[in-house]
């Protein structure tokens, strides 16, 4: 043991026997696969896991890669993204940046494979050294790519808003959590939260928001496939469309304890637009509507004549609306109702009423 004046354990000085103790015992203690590299990005030392990965896929240089240049690794392997790999790591050696997180393929013959890489500045002596780590991300990338290519698949399928719906359910609510806990830590409800823990949780974050845009940009893409805008109108005759979609989403209503009230005219006129259009609109009304609503609550699928327009408004009563209105109306269910109503000349008002409820309005010209 090295011990110091005072009679505490001294950290043993660069380039000593005992310092390489503690650098592989650090190293081998991280998890993932650790890299340590120098200002010029020659590997200086790896940790067990990094050895073993080597060996499982038969590195066949010497020393496991230590005495090389990783930048040089990476331009062998060429797969598009060394570039962005290299530009980070010397990033966050000269300083420009605090740390760096990427992801990126590592496919073998026998697998298809993404990894996490994580980078961090060392000062060790001024010398710009960086410690790379490696996670497996492969479920996480190929539960992301499935969930693309079943959003891509619902265009194919007769049952295609449903499921579409249903997806898009599916993948909000573990984004949504990863967000929240993300969130309450980086506000330090979990304690004190440090630099590199800070750029950790902001990349966890970053990657919540880009996977949402991806979802969005696909989800906007298949509302174009679907409904074109040069397709031919339909001849809708209103009350029985909203009367069959408040059947069709009676089950999802009684799961959340809501219950949903139709209040429709008499002898409303007909809509020239076309019919899926006219029902995603609605549908995607009625399932935020019953999203937002509280337990024992109700709502409302109103349609009547009022100036010159048609009029369907989804109404949810004080009671569901208490502590729900001020949600933002950028939820994708409503993005799809606003591009829809921007394309078929459908003005959209949303209107939260203190004491009352919250209310959608499709205001139709006849």
């Amino acid at each position: 043991m090295v011990v110091a004046a005072g009679g505490r354990e001294a950290v043993p000085s660069l380039a000593t026997p005992l310092f390489e103790a503690y650098q592989d015992a650090l190293l081998d203690a991280l998890p993932g696969h650790a890299a340590l590299l120098d200002g010029t990005g020659v590997i200086i030392a790896v940790n067990d896991a990094w050895r073993r990965f080597a060996d499982a896929n038969d590195y066949r240089g010497g020393d496991h890669g230590i005495g090389t240049s990783y930048f040089a690794a990476c331009s062998e392997e060429g797969d598009g993204s060394t570039g962005e790999v290299a530009a980070l790591i010397r990033g966050v050696m000269s300083g420009r940046r605090a740390s760096g997180c990427f992801v990126y393929p590592c496919h073998a013959p026998w697998q298809r494979r993404w990894y996490r890489m994580f980078v961090s500045p060392l000062d060790i002596g001024g010398r710009g050294h960086v410690l790379i780590i490696h996670f497996d991300a492969t479920l996480e990338v190929e539960t992301q790519l499935a969930m693309l290519d079943e959003l891509e698949r619902a265009a194919t399928t007769s049952t295609r808003p449903d499921r579409l719906a249903e997806i898009l359910r599916e993948v909000k609510s573990p984004l949504g959590a990863i967000s929240g806990m993300a969130e309450a830590i980086l506000l330090g409800l979990a304690g004190p939260v440090s630099d590199k823990q800070h750029d950790f949780l902001s990349s966890i974050l970053a990657a919540c928001s880009e996977i949402r845009g991806d979802i969005d940009s696909k989800v906007v893409a298949l509302l174009d496939a679907e409904i074109d805008p040069l397709q031919a109108v339909d001849d809708v005759d209103v009350a029985p469309l909203l009367a069959e979609l408040a059947e069709r989403h009676a089950g999802d209503a009684t799961a959340a304890a809501v219950e949903i009230r139709c209040d429709i005219a008499d002898h409303l006129p007909h809509l020239a637009i076309p019919r899926a259009a006219l029902r995603r609109m609605i549908g995607n009304l009625i399932v935020d509507g019953i999203e937002r609503a509280g337990t024992g609550t109700t709502l409302t699928l109103a349609a009547t004549t009022r100036g010159g327009n048609l009029v369907i408004e989804v109404f949810h009563d004080a009671a569901a609306a208490r502590g729900r209105v001020t949600r933002s109306d950028g939820d994708l269910g409503l993005r799809i109702v606003r591009e829809l109503a921007m394309r078929y000349g459908v003005s959209l008002a949303m209107r939260p009423e203190a004491g009352r409820g919250h209310t959608v309005e499709l205001a139709f010209r006849v």
